[in-house]
């Protein structure tokens, strides 16, 4: 069996495919219904109280998938990527794959781009789903914009993921990948802070699917898609090298 197949099987047999669709699935559902019914549901708490609460807008009810997605639906990734890419998280296993394989990449990189696979895919089924329910509650929602803001919170996904691989390749416990990983995510808001222009750093990318719907990306998009696309690149090849000093 091949190393490519058996990802694949260990994706779909431990059900983490289905965790991934489903939670992002349910978000692209939910997150419209919330939008539409928010107005309605401030005036019923409001208590006698006057309360004038905007119109739900398509581009609010996408913003908000967005925002979810990004907090909710990359936790969830991450811990799912650092179940997959914590090799020396199980030490028997690990030696397993290191006396039958002789090429590092071949003991990263399917499983990198496996968990990566179902993200996207997961991913997709979701920004379908918050498409065609914000359409049908809302109003119509640009197919060409959906499918732009799609491409960026992929590429988001992609070095989320990336990042994972790296600490997969320093530290050995799932839960210590995921707590580095979040950590450096987080970090990641630091340099705006310090001066450094949004529009350069990945983070500009976890918003760009409501951006796009909003008409709200003033910065220009291809600062953040190449700075991450770029550091999504070398963060693999970097986890590569160093499992490769650890195997000799």
């Amino acid at each position: 069996m091949s190393v490519w197949r058996l990802e694949v099987l260990r994706v779909w047999r431990t059900r983490r495919l289905v965790v991934l669709v489903g939670a992002f699935v349910v978000l692209g559902l939910g997150d419209p219904i919330l939008t539409y019914y928010t107005p309605e549901l401030l005036k019923a708490s409001a208590g006698g109280i006057r309360v004038i609460a905007p119109a739900p807008t398509p581009a609010a009810a996408i913003a908000g998938f967005a925002r979810s997605i990004t907090q909710i639906g990359t936790l969830l990734a991450v811990v799912i990527g650092a179940a997959s890419l914590a090799i020396d998280a199980r030490p028997a296993l690990a030696a397993f794959y290191r006396t039958r394989v002789r090429r590092t990449a071949v003991l990263v990189l399917p499983r990198y781009l496996t968990v990566a696979a179902a993200t996207l895919a997961a991913l997709a089924l979701g920004t379908l789903a918050a498409g065609y329910e914000t359409t049908v509650l809302i109003g119509r929602v640009s197919p060409v914009a959906l499918a732009g803001g799609l491409g960026l919170e992929a590429l988001w996904m992609c070095f989320a993921l990336a990042v994972v691989t790296a600490w997969s390749a320093l530290v050995r416990g799932v839960l210590g990948v995921v707590g580095c990983t979040l950590a450096t995510l987080l970090a990641l808001a630091l340099p705006a802070a310090a001066g450094v222009p949004a529009s350069w750093l990945p983070t500009s990318l976890a918003a760009g699917l409501g951006a796009l719907i909003g008409a709200h990306h003033s910065v220009p998009l291809w600062h953040g898609v190449l700075v991450t696309a770029s550091a999504t690149v070398l963060l693999l090849v970097a986890a590569t090298r160093r499992i490769q000093r650890r195997m000799a």
